[in-house]
């Protein structure tokens, strides 16, 4: 698993990309609303950055 988080970027972003194409599947199927669609992208990248940004930041802190 760590060659392909490796080639991807990273666990938190391989994450995001699966759960953006399972959300675009539903919608290609229609079990989903466009809206809907929008709506979860948005906790998605939400979550991502907010995960990002606490990594980097706890990182900063520790290196002073």
């Amino acid at each position: 698993m760590d060659k392909l988080y490796n080639f991807i970027g990273g666990r938190k972003l391989t994450f995001a990309l699966i759960l953006t194409i399972l959300a675009t599947v539903f919608v290609w199927f229609n079990k989903a609303s466009s809206d809907e669609w929008i709506g979860f992208m948005q906790w998605v990248f939400g979550i991502y950055a907010s995960g990002n940004a606490t990594e980097h930041i706890a990182k900063a802190l520790k290196k002073k």
